[in-house]
């Protein structure tokens, strides 16, 4: 089922007993999710963009400035880096963070886990997962 992005941006909010989340990691960097991301954030919340997809993003100001939301990029490594950590985990010599999909609305829980540092590797939220 396709939900419009509307849909999706109530989901979000809505998994946190706060209306909304108060810093969120951009993994991807794309405008699509930045976008997301600025729509959801709560007043004096932090957006980490540390995906560099490399698309161009629109921002209305006044929302910026009344909500005064936090932006902030992370550049840690290059193309040739991540090929060169592909390439020792295809071989064997690192072995790769375990990781577990949930669903969105395990997101309230999931904090708390972090938060107890009761999460092992990476805990990933799938929001498509019911």
């Amino acid at each position: 089922m396709e939900r419009s992005e509307d849909e999706k941006l109530e989901r979000v909010k809505s998994a946190f007993h706060e209306g909304g989340p108060h810093i969120i990691m951009d993994f991807v960097g794309a405008k699509q999710t930045f976008n997301m991301a600025y729509k959801a954030a709560l007043p004096d919340g932090v957006i980490v963009c540390v995906g560099l997809h490399g698309d161009t993003v629109e921002m209305e100001l006044p929302t910026l400035i009344r909500c005064v939301i936090g932006i902030q990029g992370i550049y840690s490594g290059t193309l040739q880096q991540m090929k060169e950590i592909v390439d020792l985990v295809a071989s064997g010599q690192i072995t790769p963070v375990t990781y577990k999909l949930h669903k969105l609305s395990e997101v309230p829980k999931l904090m708390h886990k972090l938060k107890n540092n009761e999460i092992e590797g990476r805990a990933i939220i799938t929001p498509h997962i019911d």
